[in-house]
C-alpha cells in the first residue's frame, strides 16, 4: 500500500439505511432521494437532514408539543416542493464521484489526470453545496415563520447554525476530541434533568455565538481537508514517489489540518467554562463533568472523586470540632487540586498522541508513556480517595456526610487491594479509545 493510499477516502454507498424502534428509516434522505448504489470518490457531500436533527432543534428551541408539529409540518412542506431542486443539484456530483471511481479503479494515484480530476470534483460539489445551503434558506425561513412569527429571523439563525454543523457528520475530524458538541451534551443533561440556568439572557445570547464559531470552523476544516487531497495527489504525482519527500511534505501540510480542530478543541473549552458561569454549582459540575468525559472518555468521570465530599463538607458548620473540620477542608482542597494538575497533564498528552497519530506519525514511546500516565493516574486516585477516606473516619464530624458512604463503595468497587489497579480497565485498551 502507498503512502497515500489513505489520503483519498472511497465510500461504498450500498450499505442499508438504518432504522429506528418501529423499523423506519431515520434518515430523509433530502426528501427521498436515493443514491444510486456503487462505489464512489468521497468529497464531504452534504448530510440529509435526520428526524433526529429534528428533533435536536426542538429541544434547542424549547418548543412545545403544538410549536414542535408546527416545525415538523414546515420540514413535511419544504421538501414536497424543494425535492426536485435538490436533487438537480446534488446528482450530477454523485455521477461524477462513481464516474471517477469507475476511472480509477478505486485508486486515484493511478490516474495520470487526479489532482485535475479530483480539483474539478471539489468545484462541481461546492458548487452543490452552495446551492443546497440557498435552498435549505428556504427550509429555515419556513421553520422560524411556523414556530416563531414574532421573531422569525432570530429561529431562523439558529436552525441556520445547528444545519451548518450537521451536514458533514460523516466526516469526522483526526483528533477525536475535536468531534465534541456542547450542545448534544446539553441536550442529553436536560434529557436526565433540567439544567438550572441563573442568567437567562447571557445563555440565550450566547448559545447562537457557540454554534456560528463552531460552524465557521467545522466548514473550514471540511474544505481544508478537501484542498489537501488535491494537493497531496499533485504532490504524490511530481515527486517521482520519492518516499522521503512525500512524507516531509506530508507533516507539513498536517499541521494546517489540525490547527483548524485543535481550534475547535479550544473553543469548546473556552465555551464550557463560559456556559457554567451561568449556571447553578452543582449544574456547573454535573456540565463540567460530561464535557470531560465526552472530550477525554478513558479518564472521566473519576469513580472515586473526592469533590462531591468536598463540598459536602463546605456545608457543615464549625462548632467545637471547627478546627478539626478547617483542617479537612484544607487537606481535601489540596487533594482535589493535585489531581486537577495532574489530570491536566495527563490530558495534554493525549492529545499531542492523538495530533501525531493523525499525522501518520507514529511514535511508540508517545502512546507507552501516554498508557503508563493513565495507569498513574488511576494509582494516585486511588490513593487519595483512601487518604480522604482515612482522615474522615477519624472525624467524628464527618462520619455522617451522606457522601462518604459513596465513597467508600467506589473504592471498593474501584480500586480493589493495589492502589488503583484491581479493577481498572488495562490502559492499552483506555488510551486506544481516546485516538
Amino acid at each position: 500500500m502507498t503512502l497515500f493510499s489513505v489520503v483519498v477516502a472511497l465510500v461504498i454507498s450500498t450499505t442499508p439505511l438504518p432504522v429506528d424502534d418501529e423499523g423506519r428509516s431515520p434518515l430523509r434522505r433530502f426528501g427521498e432521494v436515493e443514491v444510486e448504489p456503487g462505489a464512489s470518490v468521497g468529497v464531504a457531500l452534504p448530510e440529509p437532514l435526520s428526524t433526529a436533527d429534528l428533533d435536536y432543534w426542538i429541544a434547542i428551541l424549547e418548543l412545545g408539543p403544538d410549536a414542535a408539529a408546527s416545525l415538523r409540518a414546515a420540514v413535511d412542506d419544504f421538501y414536497a416542493s424543494r425535492t426536485p431542486e435538490i436533487r438537480q443539484a446534488m446528482e450530477p456530483v454523485e455521477r461524477a464521484a462513481r464516474d471517477l471511481a469507475r476511472r480509477s479503479g478505486l485508486d486515484l494515484q493511478r490516474l495520470p489526470d487526479a489532482p485535475e480530476a479530483f480539483r474539478d470534483l471539489v468545484r462541481l460539489r461546492n458548487r452543490a453545496v452552495s446551492r443546497l445551503a440557498t435552498i435549505e434558506e428556504d427550509l429555515f425561513s419556513r421553520v422560524a415563520e411556523a414556530v416563531s412569527p414574532d421573531a422569525p429571523e432570530t429561529v431562523a439563525d439558529a436552525i441556520r447554525q445547528l444545519r451548518k454543523r450537521s451536514r458533514h457528520t460523516s466526516t469526522p475530524p483526526k483528533l477525536p476530541m475535536a468531534a465534541v458538541d456542547l450542545r448534544a451534551i446539553e441536550t442529553a443533561l436536560n434529557k436526565e434533568f433540567p439544567i438550572e440556568i441563573l442568567d437567562r439572557d447571557a445563555w440565550l445570547a450566547a448559545r447562537p455565538s457557540y454554534d456560528a464559531e463552531l460552524a465557521a470552523l467545522e466548514e473550514r476544516r471540511i474544505r481544508l481537508d478537501l484542498d489537501m487531497i488535491v494537493e497531496d495527489l499533485t504532490n504524490f504525482r511530481d515527486s517521482n514517489h520519492d518516499v522521503d519527500s512525500l512524507v516531509e511534505y506530508r507533516t507539513k501540510q498536517s499541521r494546517r489540518r489540525l490547527a483548524v480542530e485543535r481550534s475547535i478543541i479550544a473553543a469548546n473549552r473556552r465555551w464550557a467554562d463560559a456556559f457554567t458561569q451561568m449556571m447553578s454549582p452543582s449544574d456547573a459540575q454535573r456540565w463540567l463533568d460530561a464535557v470531560r468525559a465526552e472530550t477525554y472518555p478513558t479518564l472521566y468521570p473519576n469513580p472515586v472523586d473526592p469533590r462531591r465530599l468536598a463540598q459536602a463538607l463546605q456545608t457543615l458548620e464549625a462548632s467545637e470540632a471547627g478546627v478539626e473540620l478547617d483542617s479537612m477542608k484544607q487537606m481535601l482542597a489540596g487533594e482535589v487540586a493535585r489531581l486537577a494538575s495532574m489530570e491536566s497533564a495527563v490530558e495534554s498528552e493525549l492529545v499531542a498522541l492523538a495530533v501525531s497519530e493523525a499525522r501518520d506519525v507514529v511514535v511508540p514511546a508517545m502512546r507507552v508513556n501516554a498508557e503508563e500516565s493513565i495507569a498513574r493516574l488511576r494509582r494516585e486516585r486511588c490513593e487519595s480517595a483512601a487518604r480522604v477516606l482515612e482522615m474522615c473516619n477519624a472525624a467524628p464530624v464527618a462520619r455522617d456526610v451522606p457522601e462518604l458512604p459513596l465513597l467508600i463503595s467506589a473504592i471498593q468497587i474501584h480500586c480493589g487491594n493495589d492502589g488503583g489497579n484491581g479493577n481498572a480497565t488495562s490502559s492499552q485498551s483506555s488510551a486506544n479509545a481516546d485516538r
